[in-house]
């Protein structure tokens, strides 16, 4: 009789444990945040030589990109260097969280007798979403070599 009982219990018990089935949906991941304007973040970008902050440079950046445009007219944005913060640099203002990658052209002045054009870039991502400034600093290294 106690076999029974076993028997019965152990058959009620997994009936219920197998009719109770939710049914879970896909949920998508969210779509990854695209850089550009329209947020709160604000870029002060330097450009610098064997770190030497540069007065004689121009500023590119590219919203939405970790890659350099084919030449400087893809960039979304340009400016040439003034003072920031009490150093040279350029401003962009109101972007927003995501990609962005950022260029700098320019010339160092102390190299004796001759003024090399240099250039460099490098990727950025803002992760955040608040009112809040990022100091960023781009090498610029290597010699622009003209056709």
């Amino acid at each position: 009789m106690r076999t029974l009982y076993n028997v019965i219990g152990l058959s009620l018990g997994i009936l219920l444990i197998s009719s109770c089935v939710r049914k879970n949906e896909t949920i998508e991941p969210a779509a990854p945040p695209q850089g550009g304007k329209g947020g709160h973040v604000t870029l002060a970008v330097t450009a610098q030589h064997h770190e030497k902050n540069l007065t004689d440079a121009r500023i590119f950046i590219k919203y939405a990109s970790t890659t350099a445009p084919a030449d400087t007219m893809g960039y979304d944005e340009a400016r040439d260097v003034g003072v920031v913060n009490g150093r040279p640099g350029v401003v962009f203002d109101s972007l927003k969280q995501g990609d962005y990658y950022i260029f700098a052209l320019g010339q160092d002045d102390s190299v004796i007798g001759n003024r090399f054009n240099l250039y460099g870039g490098a990727t950025y991502k803002v992760v955040d979403t608040l009112h809040k400034t990022y100091d960023v600093y781009i090498a610029i290294n290597n010699e622009l070599h003209h056709k």
